[in-house]
C-alpha cells in the first residue's frame, strides 16, 4: 500500500505501527487524514470516527483491517524497522531533517 496522505504514507505508518511507533490518537488521525485525501476503506472510516480517549486496543484492530482491505500487509517487526531507518535516513539526506537533529533517532 503507497497511498500517501498528508503526514505520512500508509506504508510507513504500517511499519511504523509494527514497531510500536505510532499510538491510537496518530492511528485515528492517519485514518482521518487518509480520508481527507480520498482514500477509503470501511475500517478506515470506522477508525477515524473512534471517540477520544482512542484506546488501542480499538484502534489496532482497525488499521490493520484497513490496511488489508487496502491491499497491503502490516510488515514484520524486522522490515518495519528497516523500512523506518531508510525513511529517516532519506529525509536526513534530502535535507527535510537536519544531521544533528537526525541524530536523537527515529521521531
Amino acid at each position: 500500500v503507497r497511498h500517501t496522505g498528508e503526514s505520512m504514507d500508509l506504508a510507513l505508518a504500517s511499519a511504523r505501527h509494527a514497531i510500536g511507533l505510532l499510538g491510537p490518537d496518530e492511528l485515528a488521525q492517519l485514518a482521518d487524514s487518509a480520508l481527507a485525501s480520498g482514500i477509503y476503506s470501511p475500517a478506515l472510516d470506522e477508525l477515524a470516527s473512534l471517540r477520544k480517549p482512542v484506546v488501542m486496543a480499538d484502534a489496532a484492530p482497525l488499521f490493520e483491517a484497513a490496511i488489508a482491505e487496502l491491499g497491503g500487509t502490516i510488515p514484520t517487526a524486522s522490515d518495519a524497522a528497516w523500512h523506518v531507518a531508510r525513511q529517516h535516513l532519506s529525509e536526513i539526506s534530502n535535507g527535510g531533517v537536519s544531521p544533528q537533529a537526525g541524530r536523537t533517532g527515529v521521531s
